[in-house]
């Protein structure tokens, strides 16, 4: 069972400060140190000012930066059962960005290749702390994208305004695993020819529409798709189940359904 961390306020290491704060801060303690000295010193005009000033600005920022790192450390990673390090609280905000990512495509492209270059999916995964992958999904065929996509995905969101300061985005294409399935079809002696006819185009819609990341083809769900009534058996015993990781993505390559065979009494 994973842990639900959304609910969790981000800690803080050091209380953020201003720097007109810090500067506030800094001379009244030095006032109440040496009175007899400050007293009447540390005026907006006196040089030493200018040294406090600087100072507060560096320390404001190095609390912002040092509560940043905290933050990454504390909330955004976590381990699950199989160990694997995942991204927390900000993975949908870079998925959501990557996806917004687009191209000026050219008119004369052909539409494949438009195609291997508009995402469908972003899965936001990472291999060690900081370093965080963005496996996209095209809308190509075999929903491998092209590396003008994801080199773009990089440059944008490796910009200091689009990310946490400690990470680095790395973009790579979601692998294709190709999957042909081959089956025989058997009707009722009663049940129209369309049936048959129709389930060609049936399976690749429901192909298309289950397909994505991590998702196996197994014999069950394509038995199941192509049940439809009038269909007294359906035979895969030459068709292989197809398990995918977690970056992969099955796609379609051929489909044999033979002709139909005559209604078989039980």
């Amino acid at each position: 069972m994973e842990s639900d961390l959304s609910g969790i306020p981000v800690p803080s290491v050091f209380h953020e400060k201003s720097r007109e704060e810090t500067e506030e801060r800094i001379i009244s303690r030095l006032k109440s140190l040496r009175p007899d000295i400050y007293a009447n010193r540390l005026q907006p005009s006196d040089p030493a000012v200018s040294v406090v000033k600087s100072v507060s600005a560096e320390l404001s920022e190095f609390r912002s930066y040092a509560n940043e790192i905290a933050r990454t450390q504390f909330v955004a990673w976590y381990k699950d059962q199989q160990r694997t390090r995942r991204r927390f609280g900000f993975g949908e905000e870079y998925k959501n960005r990557a996806m917004e990512i687009s191209l000026q495509l050219p008119e004369e492209m052909g539409a494949e290749e438009k195609l291997a270059r508009k995402s469908k999916d972003v899965l936001v995964d990472s291999d060690r702390e900081g370093r965080v992958i963005l496996w996209v999904l095209s809308q190509a065929q075999n929903g491998e994208t092209h590396r003008d996509l994801t080199e773009k995905i990089e440059e944008i969101l490796n910009q200091e305004d689009q990310k946490i300061k400690t990470d680095t985005i790395v973009a790579r294409s979601a692998v294709g695993r190709p999957f042909s399935m081959s089956a025989k079809i058997w009707l009722y002696p009663t049940t129209p020819v369309e049936v048959f006819q129709g389930l060609n185009k049936r399976f690749r819609d429901a192909f298309a529409e289950f397909r994505g990341f991590g998702k196996d083809i197994n014999l069950s769900w394509i038995s199941s798709v192509l049940h439809v009534p009038g269909v007294q058996n359906v035979d895969l015993s030459e068709t292989e189940p197809l398990q995918v990781g977690k970056n992969e993505c099955a796609w379609l390559n051929e489909v044999d359904l033979g002709k139909k065979e005559e209604g078989r009494q039980t």
